[in-house]
């Protein structure tokens, strides 16, 4: 190293140098050091483990604020509940960021997992969430879930936690469990994305109840089984040439997949197998009259279209991106889903700046 060039601080090999280290951290306010850390921990846990396990003045500035838990992965039941324990002893537990998964095949639908995650959510310091990614197995995600009610007979909410500054939710079904309360009364008036991969049977009245200033949905729904007579009764409502009943919501994606059987594989309906672009025009009849288009209703048309561009619509300002089912092959219908989890994982990192 350069005669009078500074030590890198996280080029540390001896005790002199953490003690200078220290040193030099100690010589700078706590609310810098904070902000410093803050701008290091938005990857998925990692740096935050790396600062705590640096020095005991580094662990004790972790714990008296929790910047290194503000983004957080986890992966596998096992880890969340160890998460939960961990977190529970700390008295600031302020995650902005969160991304759970758990590819344990061959569950039920109500199981385990559901009292883990709800159990990590009720831990948490509530007006600090910001976005929270939650990703199971194809099993459960497309399994049929028919949610309880509450004592006034309407459906649980699809996330029976409040949190006052979620922005970006990402959930595939309603969550509950007999451990929790049930309640239909959780709004979320924050989130502005919401991507779901199950239809409750009463899709537009959850969206206005909970999600009021909802902007962006998407939706990952079976082609045929259930759910899918409710997602075009939304789609057909979406794309009337006139005010929509969620006014703030300007952008919906659906992503047509395969029916999935109780073990998540793949269960292929060959009902998509058209040459080029014939499905869009099997599908536009199921959303508008093509024979009665209007100035607000417009069909996007492209100068060449592969088989799996979307068909997409413009209705009066919104959107609407309708996708095919993205394989006609068990093995490539698990790999697509692989691909869409990946991307999910990639999103929710750079989705910090949201």
């Amino acid at each position: 190293m350069d005669g009078g060039a500074e030590l890198p601080l996280h080029v540390v090999y001896t005790d002199e140098h953490y003690t200078i280290a220290n040193m030099i951290i100690s010589s700078i306010p706590v609310e810098l050091v904070i902000a410093i850390f803050s701008l290091a921990c938005t990857d998925d846990g990692q740096t935050g483990c790396a600062l705590n396990a640096t020095s005991k003045m580094f662990r004790d500035i972790c714990l008296s604020s929790s910047v290194d838990l503000q983004c957080i992965g986890i992966h596998g039941a096992v880890k969340i509940q160890h998460f939960t324990e961990v977190i529970s002893q700390r008295e600031h537990r302020r995650v902005s960021t969160l991304f759970l998964s758990d590819e344990t095949p061959n569950r039920g639908v109500d199981f385990e997992i559901s009292r883990l995650i709800l159990a990590l959510l009720h831990t948490l310091s509530r007006p600090y969430l910001r976005i929270l990614h939650v990703y199971m197995t194809t099993a459960q995600r497309f399994g049929s879930r028919s949610p309880p009610t509450d004592n006034l007979g309407l459906s649980v909410a699809w996330l029976p936690v409040d949190f006052s500054s979620l922005v970006d939710l990402h959930l595939s079904h309603h969550i509950h469990h007999s451990s929790f309360p049930y309640t239909s009364t959780t709004t979320f008036p924050a989130v502005r994305s919401l991507h779901i991969q199950s239809i409750p049977p009463d899709l537009i009245t959850m969206l206005e109840r909970e999600f009021p200033n909802l902007v962006n949905l998407t939706v990952d729904g079976p082609q045929l089984g259930y759910g899918t007579v409710e997602l075009f009764h939304f789609l057909e409502e979406y794309c009337l040439p006139e005010p929509f009943s969620l006014p703030s919501l300007s952008s919906v994606v659906v992503r047509l997949t395969h029916m999935m059987d109780t073990r998540g594989r793949g269960q292929v309906v060959r009902t998509w197998n058209f040459e080029k672009d014939e499905w869009r025009d099997v599908m536009l009849p199921s959303l508008i009259d093509p024979n009665d288009l209007s100035d607000q209703v417009r069909v996007v048309h492209r100068d060449v279209y592969r088989k799996q561009d979307p068909l997409e619509l413009e209705i009066d300002g919104r959107t609407l991106a309708v996708h095919p089912p993205p394989a006609d092959d068990t093995a490539e219908v698990d790999l697509e889903m692989t691909a869409r989890y990946d991307v999910d994982g990639a999103l929710w990192r750079a989705g910090n700046d949201l």
